[in-house]
């Protein structure tokens, strides 16, 4: 959900056997796709890759598919309507939408938040995905936060058997990921490490 530059998409096409579903509520955005076909693999003329132009959360509403992950990055929550992408409506949605195992991973900006107000986006996403971690983004001053119903394992042969596709191994490689080691480091904390951190954090709601 949210197409930008196309970069986080073209990466998920990479992996093998994956069909990819991107949602994107402005078609001009992917207008500008092919100036950045370096690091989004072409991402739009990919076979295993379908855009869809629509509300990323009603998307998620009336789709019919099940995920095994969900990935968005939205705007900052400062901008209008940024919020419902945020909320625990619609957390609670996509989570609706995961396989068992199935995973959601959103990004924050912390630059773009009050601390009080990151605190609060954390706190409603763990509610809704009782296994949540916190990860090190590859940008600056921006965080992942992933999430699941289910524990989720860090595989480290799953992981050298991925870095063997010569396409995942060079993206890995632009981001300083030479080894399981590397990947672990992104790595910041868990939701039960947090916790006292979000203690006194409003939710929130639609």
């Amino acid at each position: 959900i949210c197409f930008g530059t196309g970069n986080t998409l073209g990466t998920v096409s990479l992996f093998p056997g994956v069909a990819v579903d991107g949602v994107e509520i402005d078609r001009n955005v992917l207008s500008f796709a092919h100036w950045f076909s370096q690091w989004n693999h072409d991402v739009l003329q990919r076979p295993n890759t379908h855009v869809t132009i629509q509300d990323g959360r009603s998307f998620i509403r009336w789709t019919d598919k099940t995920y095994d992950i969900i990935t968005l990055e939205p705007m900052s929550p400062v901008h209008a309507g940024v919020t419902n992408l945020y909320s625990k409506e619609f957390y609670q949605l996509s989570s609706n939408r995961l396989t068992p195992n199935g995973i959601m991973m959103q990004w924050l900006p912390l630059h773009l938040v009050s601390p009080a107000d990151a605190r609060s986006i954390i706190k409603t996403f763990q509610e809704v995905f009782p296994h949540t971690s916190v990860w090190n983004s590859f940008l600056t001053r921006i965080v992942l936060l992933v999430g699941s119903n289910q524990p989720v394992n860090l595989d480290k042969t799953r992981f050298d058997a991925l870095m063997t596709n010569p396409e995942l191994r060079q993206v890995a490689e632009q981001m300083g990921i030479f080894s399981f080691l590397d990947f672990m480091d992104f790595y910041l904390a868990d939701g039960s490490q947090i916790g006292p951190l979000l203690q006194g954090s409003n939710s929130i709601t639609d």
